[in-house]
């Protein structure tokens, strides 16, 4: 930054003798040291160069990388092309990529082809490293469709998950509430935090011999399937051998802790044998609103909660869309709650939403059921908010006084704020 010194006051002189600014000098007051790698040159009057670069960069920023797939989603069994698009300011010297944590092959433009084997998830990161050794690194994660082209799990389904560690835990396959009718391998992505690894376990038990709600104290009734040091993703566990048990209901667990240490995260979900699967989750129907209505002032939730065991809750929520993953209700941060409960319900009103109270935009309308077996459900319709009348925007404009000066009106807002209560 350069200051400019003044000898006067700046104001104009008569007869504008010096212009109204005396020149006294400059002083540096944040200035870069010298480059050390910098060349001083010095042109004299005869010389002509070109095609000569002169400049200095004072400041290298670090490289960013895009990705761009190619085609259709990834699907199971099918390949799945994707570019890396690497961006520095002064030149990429290195670009390298993996797909759940193996290395992907990139051309000369930095295209590459994968091949997901299962239906979950594929994760991909890529490192780039620029001419001065610095790195960054960008991460993807894209659903992986099952052979059908279907999403590899049922979005509408929840299963219970505790703890309060970093450790992912997601189950493809089987669901939550699932009968299955042959051994079927247990279809998971368990990935820690940070780099690190995970050391995990996966064990069953008939559910009456243990507590749903409480997954991280030890119990010896739960028989081990498979273990793990390492990160999955989007690949089988073990296999939840269905021939070999007696009909019942089964709860399945998975914990995870950081390898480097750390909190661990526990998940569990139901998995019956040679029983009715109608009977083991609640249904959630919501009749008002229909999906994607136009909503401007107060919205009526309106459903039927149904369940043949014992409901342990409910709950209404909304949230922005920008703000939640619509193809997994059941999760995020970004939920307000409504209304709660604990019965069930036929075709009555389960909440209200005042939309006076919120921003226009696009939101998103849950219903969440679980019961006594942890087994849960949740289904949600589009809510399109388009409201004038916001609490705090009412104003009213009149003319209070008109003035005319030289024959132009002039008009005087005075504006007025009050307060209704309504008993």
């Amino acid at each position: 930054m350069i200051r400019v010194t003044s000898q006067t006051g700046g104001t104009v002189i008569p007869q504008n003798s010096d212009g109204g600014f005396g020149l006294a000098g400059f002083e540096a007051l944040n200035f870069l040291p010298l480059n050390s790698e910098a060349r001083r040159v010095r042109i004299l009057g005869t010389e002509v160069f070109a095609d000569e670069n002169f400049a200095r960069y004072f400041q290298d920023l670090p490289p960013s990388v895009i990705l761009s797939p190619e085609g259709r989603d990834p699907q199971a069994g099918q390949p799945f092309s994707f570019r890396l698009i690497a961006i520095d300011d002064l030149g990429v010297a290195s670009v390298s990529a993996m797909a759940n944590g193996s290395s992907v092959a990139l051309d000369s433009e930095n295209n590459a082809t994968v091949t997901p084997g299962f239906p979950g998830e594929i994760v991909i990161t890529a490192t780039v490293t620029d001419s001065r050794g610095q790195s960054t690194e960008g991460r993807w994660s894209f659903y992986v469709l099952n052979e059908e082209g279907e999403l590899p799990y049922d979005p509408a389904i929840l299963a219970e998950e505790q703890g309060v560690g970093l450790t992912r835990i997601q189950v493809f396959s089987p669901n939550s509430g699932d009968v299955p009718t042959e051994d079927v391998p247990i279809l998971a992505s368990i990935v820690a935090p940070d780099g690190d690894s995970a050391n995990w376990s996966v064990s069953y038990a008939p559910i009456d011999l243990v507590d749903p709600l409480d997954l991280a104290t030890p119990d010896s009734d739960y028989i081990a399937l498979a273990t793990g040091t390492e990160n999955v993703f989007s690949a089988p566990l073990g296999i939840f051998p269905t021939s070999s048990l007696a009909d019942g209901i089964y709860f399945l667990k998975i914990e995870a802790i950081p390898a480097g240490g750390g909190l661990g995260n526990f998940y569990g979900q139901v998995i019956g044998v040679g029983i009715d699967p109608a009977g083991l989750r609640p249904q959630v129907v919501i009749t008002s609103p229909e999906n994607e209505t136009i909503s401007s002032l107060i919205q009526e939730i309106r459903g039927s909660i149904i369940s043949t065991r014992p409901l342990s809750s409910w709950e209404v929520a909304y949230a922005l869309i920008d703000e939640i993953d619509l193809s997994n209700l059941g999760r995020g941060e970004a939920w307000k709650q409504l209304a709660t409960g604990t019965e069930t319900i036929s075709d009555e009103v389960l909440g209200s939403l005042d939309t006076s109270m919120l921003t226009n935009g696009s939101y998103m309308l849950r219903v969440t059921a679980k019961n006594d077996l942890r087994l849960g459900r949740v289904e949600g319709v589009r809510l399109e908010v388009s409201s004038p009348a916001k609490i705090g925007r009412l104003r009213r404009l009149f003319t209070d006084l008109a003035i005319d000066l030289h024959g132009v009106a002039h008009h005087f807002d005075i504006g007025l704020r009050f307060q209704i209560d309504v008993g």
